[in-house]
């Protein structure tokens, strides 16, 4: 399925895998580009099954799990190293918008205890 998508619509699906919540903002810094706005608006008029907006805001966005899930795997599968690399990416953008749980969750999955202590002990 996911290799009959553009490229570009597959690496974006495939790289934000790693987020719990989609945002433009969050999904610029963790891909380190711009216009993802654009896609994730996009995806909500889509009416895709695999991506919910959240109620309380809809320039949110999140995967269906099991959704997230093939995309998780695909990333692993393909790009292995580039997981610790986008998970830091979102611990550093969490961390600066004031969600340091979140970040501490990303920096523990990008297999990085020293940056989540640094980020619960500020």
């Amino acid at each position: 399925m996911l290799h009959r998508l553009a490229p570009d619509l597959r690496a974006f699906l495939v790289q934000t895998a790693v987020l719990d919540r989609l945002s433009p903002a969050l999904c610029d810094a963790v891909l380190d580009r711009r216009g993802s706005g654009a896609v994730l608006r996009s995806l909500a008029e889509s009416e895709n099954l695999f991506v919910v907006v959240h109620d309380d805001d809809p320039e949110s966005l999140r995967y269906h799990r099991l959704f997230a899930d093939l995309l998780l795997a695909d990333l692993r599968a393909d790009r292995p190293e580039l997981e610790p690399v986008l998970r830091r990416r979102a611990a550093g953008w969490l961390d600066a918008h004031g969600d340091p749980d979140a970040a501490v969750t990303q920096a523990l999955a990008a297999g990085d205890p020293a940056l989540a202590a640094t980020i619960a002990y500020r």
